[in-house]
Order: C-alpha cells, then sequence, then structure tokens
C-alpha cells in the first residue's frame, strides 16, 4: 500500500493494444538514470580478495557474520553471483548488529538517498542509518522465506543525522525458534 515509483530507473513507456482474452508477455530490462549515483556497492564479491568487503561488526553485537560461497560450498544459499552474507542469532548470541565500514557525503534537506538490498531471513530484522555513534531506525523488515529486492527510502534519516551516514542493519533475539537465519546480498545507497 506504500509502494511508490522508484525515481532512480528510467521511465518505461508501452504502446500496446492488447485484445480480450490474450496473454502479452514482455521482458523488461530496467536502467538506471545517467544523473543516478552509487555512493556505495557491497555485493560481498571481494570477499577473500585483496579487494575485501565493506561490512564490519557494531561493538554493540555479541555474534559475527560470515559470507557463504558457492564456489566453495555449492548448495550456499546466494542470491546472485557466488557470495552473500549471512548471520545468525540465538540464545546464545542474541543481538547481532553490522554496519558499512565507512560514512557517506549524502544529500540531505528530504533529497531522495535509497538503499537497495536483496534479504532472505526466518525472523525480522531493522535496517537504518548511523552517523557516529547516532542510529536512526529506518524500517523493519519481516520474516521471508524466498528473497526479496527492495528499495528503501533513507532520505529522512540522513537528513536528520549529522555529518556522513552510513548503513546499519540489526536483529534481536526475539522469538521461541531457537535460532533466526538472515542472509544479504547486493547492497547499493543511491542518490543524485
Amino acid at each position: 500500500a506504500t509502494r511508490g515509483p522508484y525515481e532512480f530507473y528510467n521511465a518505461i513507456f508501452i504502446d500496446t493494444s492488447v485484445s480480450p482474452g490474450t496473454i502479452v508477455t514482455r521482458n523488461f530490462q530496467f536502467y538506471y538514470k545517467s544523473s543516478a549515483v552509487f555512493r556505495w556497492l557491497e555485493n560481498f564479491e571481494g570477499y577473500g580478495t585483496t579487494t575485501g568487503i565493506s561490512i564490519q561488526k557494531s561493538n554493540t553485537t555479541d555474534t559475527t557474520f560470515t559470507i557463504l560461497n558457492k564456489l566453495t560450498n555449492p548448495s550456499a544459499d546466494v542470491f546472485e553471483g557466488n557470495k552473500c552474507m549471512y548471520f545468525v542469532v540465538d540464545n546464545d548470541r542474541r543481538i547481532a548488529q553490522f554496519e558499512s565500514v565507512a560514512q557517506f557525503p549524502l544529500p540531505k534537506s528530504g533529497a531522495p538517498v535509497y538503499l537497495e538490498m536483496d534479504y532472505k531471513c526466518t525472523d525480522a530484522f531493522e535496517v537504518g542509518v548511523y552517523s557516529g555513534s547516532s542510529y536512526w531506525f529506518v524500517i523493519g523488515l519481516n520474516s521471508s522465506e524466498t528473497w526479496n529486492k527492495i528499495y528503501i527510502r533513507l532520505s529522512d534519516g540522513v537528513s536528520n543525522l549529522p555529518g556522513n551516514c552510513g548503513w546499519y542493519v540489526r536483529s534481536f533475539k526475539n522469538n521461541s525458534a531457537p535460532t533466526s537465519e538472515y542472509w544479504i546480498d547486493n547492497l547499493k545507497i543511491i542518490s543524485y
């Protein structure tokens, strides 16, 4: 009910007449506007190489993440490419919080700033932005048995925090299941 057009993609215009009872199939390709600026990209493919990855543990976490790799584990549940981030919370490790290593100069005053992310999870988690030691909750995501792509508007959090901002994800053990699992891939922070 809250979906709106995603402004960083070029519009697709369709001029088609369809007869009743027919099915029309289209293979769409989406392209970013040339004015879109990719402030941060993390697809975890650099893990284990000299380029590394740009995610770290927060000071408040009592768990760690791992990078699943289809090259070494062909059954790894990865959305795209060969690698993704994976973490678990359980009764011994109840808090998971991870954040971008860097903070980025993002536009303020309500200018459009979005996070694109693919995720899959067995329990709810939150996504937000941080600046220094200040954190701003943006959205809570519910469990999903299948991979989802989501476009999260970060503008309010970015505009209300001073200075440069980064991304964070947080989960607390709050259900009766023995473990809660989370997979994340293809992170992008985009603005103009």
